[in-house]
Protein backbone atom coordinates (compact mmCIF):
# COMPACT_ATOMS: atom_id res chain seq x y z
CA UNK A 1 0.00 0.00 0.00
CA UNK A 2 1.45 3.22 -0.98
CA UNK A 3 1.03 5.54 1.78
CA UNK A 4 3.32 8.51 3.11
CA UNK A 5 2.75 10.49 6.62
CA UNK A 6 1.44 14.29 7.32
CA UNK A 7 0.74 16.30 9.58
CA UNK A 8 -3.32 16.97 9.89
CA UNK A 9 -4.30 20.43 10.69
CA UNK A 10 -7.37 19.92 13.86
CA UNK A 11 -11.02 21.32 12.95
CA UNK A 12 -14.67 20.64 13.50
CA UNK A 13 -15.47 17.65 11.69
CA UNK A 14 -19.62 16.71 9.79
CA UNK A 15 -19.32 13.72 12.15
CA UNK A 16 -19.79 11.20 9.26
CA UNK A 17 -17.03 8.44 8.68
CA UNK A 18 -17.67 9.04 5.08
CA UNK A 19 -18.88 11.91 3.55
CA UNK A 20 -20.69 12.03 0.03
CA UNK A 21 -19.61 15.70 -1.44
CA UNK A 22 -21.58 17.69 -3.71
CA UNK A 23 -20.84 20.99 -5.52
CA UNK A 24 -22.35 23.85 -5.80
CA UNK A 25 -21.56 26.63 -8.07
CA UNK A 26 -22.00 30.10 -7.52
CA UNK A 27 -21.72 33.17 -9.58
CA UNK A 28 -18.27 34.19 -8.59
CA UNK A 29 -17.08 30.79 -6.32
CA UNK A 30 -18.70 27.37 -5.57
CA UNK A 31 -19.21 25.38 -2.24
CA UNK A 32 -18.50 21.52 -2.20
CA UNK A 33 -20.59 20.24 0.48
CA UNK A 34 -21.71 16.99 2.48
CA UNK A 35 -24.85 15.70 1.03
CA UNK A 36 -24.80 13.77 3.70
CA UNK A 37 -25.10 15.69 6.64
CA UNK A 38 -28.06 17.58 8.28
CA UNK A 39 -26.90 20.91 7.96
CA UNK A 40 -25.49 20.33 4.50
CA UNK A 41 -21.84 21.53 5.87
CA UNK A 42 -19.67 23.23 3.62
CA UNK A 43 -16.45 21.24 2.97
CA UNK A 44 -14.43 23.50 0.95
CA UNK A 45 -14.70 27.12 -1.27
CA UNK A 46 -13.38 28.24 -4.16
CA UNK A 47 -13.09 28.39 -8.06
CA UNK A 48 -13.65 25.55 -10.71
CA UNK A 49 -13.12 24.66 -14.24
CA UNK A 50 -14.91 21.47 -15.75
CA UNK A 51 -14.30 20.75 -19.49
CA UNK A 52 -15.25 17.72 -21.18
CA UNK A 53 -13.96 16.23 -24.60
CA UNK A 54 -14.39 13.60 -26.76
CA UNK A 55 -11.82 11.65 -25.06
CA UNK A 56 -10.62 13.89 -22.28
CA UNK A 57 -12.27 15.37 -19.34
CA UNK A 58 -10.39 18.50 -17.24
CA UNK A 59 -10.98 19.31 -13.88
CA UNK A 60 -9.11 22.16 -12.33
CA UNK A 61 -9.28 24.36 -9.26
CA UNK A 62 -7.89 26.61 -6.67
CA UNK A 63 -10.04 26.07 -3.44
CA UNK A 64 -9.58 26.06 0.96
CA UNK A 65 -10.78 23.29 3.27
CA UNK A 66 -13.21 24.20 6.03
CA UNK A 67 -13.29 20.90 8.26
CA UNK A 68 -11.56 17.45 8.74
CA UNK A 69 -13.52 15.07 6.60
CA UNK A 70 -13.21 12.12 4.14
CA UNK A 71 -14.99 12.20 1.13
CA UNK A 72 -16.16 8.43 -0.68
CA UNK A 73 -17.17 7.78 -4.52
CA UNK A 74 -17.19 5.45 -6.91
CA UNK A 75 -14.76 5.93 -10.09
CA UNK A 76 -15.55 4.70 -13.33
CA UNK A 77 -12.57 2.94 -15.69
CA UNK A 78 -10.27 5.54 -16.29
CA UNK A 79 -7.00 6.93 -15.87
CA UNK A 80 -6.37 10.27 -13.59
CA UNK A 81 -3.59 12.55 -13.91
CA UNK A 82 -3.20 14.77 -10.87
CA UNK A 83 -1.14 17.63 -10.14
CA UNK A 84 -0.68 19.90 -7.49
CA UNK A 85 0.49 23.14 -7.56
CA UNK A 86 -0.08 24.28 -4.25
CA UNK A 87 -1.10 22.97 -0.97
CA UNK A 88 -1.41 19.08 0.10
CA UNK A 89 -3.35 16.50 -1.38
CA UNK A 90 -4.54 13.26 0.50
CA UNK A 91 -6.62 10.50 -1.69
CA UNK A 92 -6.97 6.54 -2.18
CA UNK A 93 -8.20 4.36 -4.83
CA UNK A 94 -9.41 1.07 -3.38
CA UNK A 95 -6.62 0.26 -1.26
CA UNK A 96 -3.72 2.54 -3.40
CA UNK A 97 -3.01 5.66 -1.10
CA UNK A 98 -1.04 8.62 -2.42
CA UNK A 99 -0.11 12.11 -0.96
CA UNK A 100 0.58 15.37 -3.24
CA UNK A 101 2.36 17.99 -1.56
CA UNK A 102 3.84 21.46 -2.44
CA UNK A 103 6.36 22.78 0.17
CA UNK A 104 5.98 26.44 -0.42
CA UNK A 105 9.46 26.94 1.88
CA UNK A 106 11.96 25.03 -0.36
CA UNK A 107 12.79 27.34 -3.95
CA UNK A 108 14.17 24.50 -6.04
CA UNK A 109 12.21 23.78 -9.33
CA UNK A 110 11.72 20.21 -8.20
CA UNK A 111 10.06 20.45 -5.34
CA UNK A 112 6.73 23.10 -6.84
CA UNK A 113 4.45 20.92 -7.58
CA UNK A 114 4.03 17.04 -7.78
CA UNK A 115 2.20 14.69 -10.12
CA UNK A 116 1.27 10.90 -10.36
CA UNK A 117 -1.10 9.12 -12.78
CA UNK A 118 -3.33 5.94 -11.67
CA UNK A 119 -5.10 3.64 -14.31
CA UNK A 120 -8.57 2.18 -12.87
CA UNK A 121 -9.45 -0.54 -14.92
CA UNK A 122 -12.75 -1.43 -13.28
CA UNK A 123 -15.29 0.30 -10.84
CA UNK A 124 -13.18 2.04 -7.80
CA UNK A 125 -13.75 3.32 -4.73
CA UNK A 126 -12.30 7.00 -4.36
CA UNK A 127 -11.78 8.57 -0.78
CA UNK A 128 -10.00 11.95 -0.15
CA UNK A 129 -9.01 13.16 3.31
CA UNK A 130 -10.31 17.09 3.33
CA UNK A 131 -8.09 18.70 5.88
CA UNK A 132 -8.71 22.24 7.35
CA UNK A 133 -5.86 24.83 6.65
CA UNK A 134 -5.25 28.11 5.98
CA UNK A 135 -3.27 27.14 2.91
CA UNK A 136 -5.26 26.84 -0.53
CA UNK A 137 -5.15 23.84 -2.81
CA UNK A 138 -4.45 24.38 -5.89
CA UNK A 139 -4.71 21.51 -8.42
CA UNK A 140 -5.43 20.56 -12.20
CA UNK A 141 -6.81 16.18 -12.97
CA UNK A 142 -6.65 15.11 -16.72
CA UNK A 143 -9.31 12.39 -16.94
CA UNK A 144 -8.93 9.92 -20.05
CA UNK A 145 -9.93 5.93 -21.40
CA UNK A 146 -6.55 3.74 -21.50
CA UNK A 147 -7.38 3.23 -24.70
CA UNK A 148 -6.59 6.57 -26.01
CA UNK A 149 -3.37 5.61 -25.21
CA UNK A 150 -2.97 2.33 -26.86
CA UNK A 151 -2.74 3.30 -30.83
CA UNK A 152 -0.33 2.22 -33.09
CA UNK A 153 1.31 -1.12 -32.90
CA UNK A 154 1.74 -3.16 -29.62
CA UNK A 155 5.55 -3.01 -30.51
CA UNK A 156 5.55 0.29 -30.56
CA UNK A 157 8.48 1.42 -28.10
CA UNK A 158 6.29 4.11 -26.66
CA UNK A 159 3.09 1.99 -26.12
CA UNK A 160 5.29 -0.67 -24.73
CA UNK A 161 6.61 1.52 -22.15
CA UNK A 162 2.74 3.17 -21.65
CA UNK A 163 1.73 -0.19 -21.22
CA UNK A 164 4.39 -1.96 -18.48
CA UNK A 165 4.36 1.59 -16.49
CA UNK A 166 0.94 2.47 -16.20
CA UNK A 167 -1.76 0.67 -18.58
CA UNK A 168 -1.66 -2.87 -18.56
CA UNK A 169 -2.30 -2.92 -14.29
CA UNK A 170 -5.88 -2.19 -12.13
CA UNK A 171 -4.44 1.00 -9.84
CA UNK A 172 -0.88 1.33 -11.28
CA UNK A 173 1.11 4.05 -10.69
CA UNK A 174 2.86 6.65 -11.91
CA UNK A 175 5.21 9.23 -9.98
CA UNK A 176 5.71 12.60 -11.95
CA UNK A 177 7.60 15.48 -11.58
CA UNK A 178 6.54 18.08 -14.18
CA UNK A 179 9.14 20.38 -15.39
CA UNK A 180 8.37 24.20 -15.35
CA UNK A 181 6.81 24.50 -18.78
CA UNK A 182 4.39 21.94 -17.76
CA UNK A 183 3.61 23.73 -14.53
CA UNK A 184 3.24 27.36 -16.57
CA UNK A 185 0.70 25.16 -19.02
CA UNK A 186 -1.20 24.14 -15.61
CA UNK A 187 -1.64 27.61 -13.57
CA UNK A 188 -2.37 28.33 -17.56
CA UNK A 189 -5.63 25.91 -17.70
CA UNK A 190 -5.96 27.50 -13.66
CA UNK A 191 -6.54 30.65 -15.09
CA UNK A 192 -9.09 29.54 -17.21
CA UNK A 193 -11.69 29.54 -14.28
CA UNK A 194 -12.13 33.48 -14.62
CA UNK A 195 -12.64 32.92 -18.18
CA UNK A 196 -16.36 34.25 -19.11
CA UNK A 197 -16.44 33.66 -22.85
CA UNK A 198 -17.08 29.68 -22.65
CA UNK A 199 -15.99 29.32 -26.36
CA UNK A 200 -12.49 30.62 -25.58
CA UNK A 201 -12.29 28.91 -22.31
CA UNK A 202 -13.32 25.06 -23.93
CA UNK A 203 -10.78 25.58 -26.86
CA UNK A 204 -8.19 26.89 -25.07
CA UNK A 205 -8.38 24.59 -21.97
CA UNK A 206 -8.67 21.44 -24.53
CA UNK A 207 -5.33 22.70 -25.67
CA UNK A 208 -3.48 22.91 -22.95
CA UNK A 209 -4.52 20.00 -21.88
CA UNK A 210 -3.23 17.88 -24.53
CA UNK A 211 0.31 19.58 -24.17
CA UNK A 212 0.66 18.60 -20.71
CA UNK A 213 -0.56 15.06 -21.14
CA UNK A 214 1.92 14.89 -24.05
CA UNK A 215 4.40 16.13 -21.24
CA UNK A 216 3.70 13.11 -19.42
CA UNK A 217 3.55 10.97 -22.17
CA UNK A 218 7.50 12.02 -22.79
CA UNK A 219 8.45 11.29 -19.32
CA UNK A 220 7.36 7.80 -19.96
CA UNK A 221 8.82 7.90 -23.37
CA UNK A 222 11.89 8.72 -20.86
CA UNK A 223 11.99 5.81 -18.91
CA UNK A 224 13.34 2.32 -19.38
CA UNK A 225 11.22 -0.60 -20.24
CA UNK A 226 11.17 -3.46 -17.56
CA UNK A 227 12.95 -6.26 -18.14
CA UNK A 228 10.17 -8.58 -16.68
CA UNK A 229 6.80 -7.59 -16.34
CA UNK A 230 6.17 -6.52 -12.20
CA UNK A 231 4.60 -9.29 -9.78
CA UNK A 232 0.96 -8.48 -9.86
CA UNK A 233 0.29 -7.79 -5.87
CA UNK A 234 -3.83 -8.44 -5.70
CA UNK A 235 -5.70 -5.23 -4.03
CA UNK A 236 -6.74 -5.45 -0.42
CA UNK A 237 -10.36 -6.17 0.57
CA UNK A 238 -12.23 -3.14 1.11
CA UNK A 239 -13.70 -2.00 4.09
CA UNK A 240 -17.25 -3.38 4.70
CA UNK A 241 -19.35 0.32 4.03
CA UNK A 242 -16.90 0.91 0.72
CA UNK A 243 -17.29 -2.59 -0.35
CA UNK A 244 -21.08 -2.22 -0.11
CA UNK A 245 -21.37 1.16 -1.91
CA UNK A 246 -18.75 0.16 -4.58
CA UNK A 247 -21.30 -3.05 -5.33
CA UNK A 248 -24.55 -0.61 -4.76
CA UNK A 249 -23.02 1.71 -7.66
CA UNK A 250 -22.33 -1.36 -10.07
CA UNK A 251 -25.79 -2.11 -9.27
CA UNK A 252 -27.69 1.23 -9.49
CA UNK A 253 -30.04 0.45 -12.22
CA UNK A 254 -31.00 -2.72 -10.94
CA UNK A 255 -34.08 -3.28 -8.27
CA UNK A 256 -32.24 -3.90 -5.49
CA UNK A 257 -33.28 -5.30 -1.70
CA UNK A 258 -31.27 -4.55 1.64
CA UNK A 259 -30.78 -8.21 1.63
CA UNK A 260 -28.77 -8.16 -1.36
CA UNK A 261 -26.40 -5.57 -0.82
CA UNK A 262 -25.71 -7.83 2.47
CA UNK A 263 -25.18 -10.76 0.62
CA UNK A 264 -22.62 -9.11 -1.77
CA UNK A 265 -21.07 -7.24 0.89
CA UNK A 266 -20.55 -10.37 3.19
CA UNK A 267 -22.38 -9.19 6.23
CA UNK A 268 -25.65 -9.78 8.02
CA UNK A 269 -28.45 -7.22 6.88
CA UNK A 270 -28.23 -5.93 10.79
CA UNK A 271 -24.02 -5.59 10.50
CA UNK A 272 -24.44 -3.83 7.14
CA UNK A 273 -27.24 -1.73 8.77
CA UNK A 274 -25.36 -0.69 11.79
CA UNK A 275 -22.16 -0.72 9.75
CA UNK A 276 -23.76 1.78 6.85
CA UNK A 277 -25.64 4.43 9.32
CA UNK A 278 -22.62 4.82 11.89
CA UNK A 279 -20.17 5.67 8.80
CA UNK A 280 -22.55 7.72 6.58
CA UNK A 281 -25.33 9.04 8.96
CA UNK A 282 -27.96 7.71 6.45
CA UNK A 283 -29.79 3.93 5.94
CA UNK A 284 -28.86 1.81 2.74
CA UNK A 285 -32.52 2.77 1.05
CA UNK A 286 -31.72 6.59 1.85
CA UNK A 287 -28.55 6.00 -0.11
CA UNK A 288 -30.20 3.90 -3.25
CA UNK A 289 -32.54 6.89 -3.28
CA UNK A 290 -30.50 9.56 -3.09
CA UNK A 291 -27.97 8.21 -5.84
CA UNK A 292 -30.76 7.76 -8.30
CA UNK A 293 -31.81 11.51 -7.77
CA UNK A 294 -27.99 12.46 -8.69
CA UNK A 295 -28.20 10.11 -11.70
CA UNK A 296 -31.93 11.36 -13.18
CA UNK A 297 -30.59 14.55 -12.49
CA UNK A 298 -27.80 14.23 -14.82
CA UNK A 299 -29.92 12.42 -17.34
CA UNK A 300 -32.61 15.70 -16.79
CA UNK A 301 -29.71 18.45 -17.33
CA UNK A 302 -29.29 16.08 -20.45
CA UNK A 303 -32.84 16.56 -21.72
CA UNK A 304 -32.53 12.57 -22.06
CA UNK A 305 -35.67 12.01 -19.71
CA UNK A 306 -39.19 13.81 -19.04
CA UNK A 307 -39.87 14.78 -15.32
CA UNK A 308 -42.22 11.28 -15.04
CA UNK A 309 -39.61 9.28 -16.52
CA UNK A 310 -37.58 10.69 -14.05
CA UNK A 311 -39.71 9.78 -11.22
CA UNK A 312 -40.44 6.60 -12.32
CA UNK A 313 -37.00 5.56 -12.87
CA UNK A 314 -35.81 7.15 -9.50
CA UNK A 315 -38.82 4.69 -7.62
CA UNK A 316 -41.49 7.08 -7.06
CA UNK A 317 -45.21 6.40 -8.12
CA UNK A 318 -45.96 9.93 -7.96
CA UNK A 319 -44.59 12.77 -9.67
CA UNK A 320 -45.19 15.63 -7.08
CA UNK A 321 -43.37 13.58 -4.27
CA UNK A 322 -40.33 12.81 -6.65
CA UNK A 323 -40.30 16.57 -6.99
CA UNK A 324 -40.37 17.34 -3.26
CA UNK A 325 -37.47 14.79 -2.74
CA UNK A 326 -35.50 16.39 -5.66
CA UNK A 327 -35.79 19.59 -3.98
CA UNK A 328 -34.61 18.24 -0.47
CA UNK A 329 -31.73 16.27 -2.18
CA UNK A 330 -30.22 19.08 -4.65
CA UNK A 331 -31.76 22.41 -3.69
CA UNK A 332 -33.86 22.89 -6.32
CA UNK A 333 -36.80 21.71 -8.35
CA UNK A 334 -36.54 19.64 -11.47
CA UNK A 335 -36.89 22.81 -14.20
CA UNK A 336 -35.01 25.22 -12.26
CA UNK A 337 -31.70 22.62 -12.76
CA UNK A 338 -30.12 25.28 -15.74
CA UNK A 339 -30.55 28.19 -13.21
CA UNK A 340 -29.14 26.27 -9.86
CA UNK A 341 -26.72 23.70 -10.94
CA UNK A 342 -24.77 21.51 -9.14
CA UNK A 343 -22.39 18.39 -9.94
CA UNK A 344 -21.84 15.56 -7.97
CA UNK A 345 -17.93 15.14 -6.51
Amino acid sequence: MKKSSGAAAKGPSVGRTVVFAEMVRGTSSSKIIASNDAGRCVLAEGSFLSEKFANLQVEAGCSRELVDAVTTATVKPRVILTIVLNGEVHFAYDDSEHVLKVNPVRQSRNSTAQAVAVNIRRLTVFRRHIRRGERSLSKVQLMFSPDWLQRGEPTDPLRRKLAAHLLDRHLASLAWQPDEATLELCRELLELRNEPDRLRRSLRAEGLAHQVLWAFVRHVDSLPLPETAESKVPPRALEPTARAIAWMEANLDQELSVEEVARASAMSVSALQRRFRRDTGMTVFEYLRGRRLDKVRDALRRGEVTVSEAAYLAGYNHTSNFITAFRRRHGSTPGELDVNDSRSL
